[in-house]
């Protein structure tokens, strides 16, 4: 869909949550699986990894620098934690991105995710 489309849905160019919470209704109505994260039953945090999600390997840098006892609570404040299921962020104009990196300037999104 061009964003031509896409703004005649919105009716508005503004860079606004609301407009980027509209472009992706639209997405998710137009592309089976989808869902916008406020349209969501439960928190998305169950949607990311967890600390015992973590294989072995990927555990034991934070093992070895913080010890066995805080080494959870570490990865929980600096690491990243991964999206178990796709994720796409989409801005006011229809736009999608796998992730802020790829963003070239400060925009209104809103996250959706393929559940199904």
């Amino acid at each position: 869909m061009s964003n031509e489309v896409l703004v005649s849905v919105v009716g508005s160019t503004e860079n606004t949550t609301q407009n980027a919470s509209l472009m992706a209704k639209e997405y998710c109505n137009k592309n089976k699986g989808w869902i916008r994260i406020c349209d969501l039953e439960h928190d998305s945090e169950e949607l990311y990894q967890k600390w015992n999600d973590l294989t072995k390997k990927e555990k034991q840098p934070w093992i070895d620098e913080w010890g066995t006892r805080l080494a959870q609570e570490a990865w929980e404040e600096t690491g990243y934690s991964k999206c178990k299921v796709p994720m796409l962020m989409v801005d006011s104009w229809g736009n999608t991105y796998q992730g802020f990196h790829e963003m070239k300037e400060i925009v209104n999104i809103m996250t959706i995710y393929k559940i199904k």
